[in-house]
C-alpha cells in the first residue's frame, strides 16, 4: 500500500479541484439532504448528516490540500460531520 494511499491513489485521475472544493464547501456548510428537521436533537447531528459525511470523505482524497494544509477547515469538517469519532 502506497505512504500516502487514497491521496496517492486517487490523483491518477483528472479531475476538476475547484469542482471538487466547490462540493466540499456546499457539503460542509450546508445540509443538502434536509436532515436536521427530521433529527432536532443536537446529539443527533452526526446521524443526520451521515450522507453527506461519506459524500465529504470521499471528496477530501481528491483534494490533499485540504487535507494537508486547511486546518481550520479540516477541524471544521470533522466537528459537524464526525463529532461522534475519534479524530487524529
Amino acid at each position: 500500500m502506497p505512504e500516502k494511499y487514497p491521496v496517492d491513489y486517487f490523483n491518477r485521475f483528472s479531475v476538476d479541484k475547484v469542482l471538487i472544493e466547490n462540493l466540499i464547501n456546499s457539503l460542509k456548510d450546508d445540509d443538502v439532504y434536509n436532515q436536521l428537521t427530521a433529527y432536532p436533537n443536537p446529539t443527533h447531528r452526526s446521524v443526520a448528516l451521515a450522507n453527506q459525511a461519506q459524500i465529504i470523505f470521499i471528496l477530501l482524497a481528491f483534494c490533499p490540500r485540504i487535507l494537508e494544509k486547511e486546518h481550520a477547515k479540516m477541524r471544521e469538517i470533522s466537528d459537524k460531520h464526525f463529532p461522534d469519532n475519534f479524530v487524529i
